[in-house]
């Protein structure tokens, strides 16, 4: 995998942010909570897990997703809908982990 440097990135291009409106929150009993929402161009999505003191502990964010508005929590899975029709499930803990059929 290649390397990412977000100070670089920036640097050749200032205007490659945006910000975010958490729309829905949802607590995780006693591991923090789940998230998700909108970025600052109409059509982007965000999807996240914070810790117990709302530290960041992954994201999930699409620039052609529109809103994420909706969490659905099931055992250790969630799954976050936009407002589009786009679905996103996860395993909580290990976002990146493949789910099993």
């Amino acid at each position: 995998m290649e390397e990412f440097n977000l100070d670089e990135a920036l640097d050749a291009d200032p205007d490659w942010l945006t910000s975010i409106d958490v729309t829905r929150e949802t607590g995780l009993a006693g591991a923090g909570y789940l998230c998700c929402g909108e970025g600052s161009y109409g059509s982007e999505g965000f999807a996240a897990r914070l810790d117990e003191h709302k530290n960041l502990a992954w994201v999930i964010y699409l620039e052609e997703s529109n809103p994420f508005t909706d969490i659905v929590i099931a055992g250790m899975t969630a799954t976050f809908s936009s407002s589009s029709g786009v679905s996103i499930t996860v395993d909580i803990y290990r976002p990146g982990e493949k789910l099993s059929n």
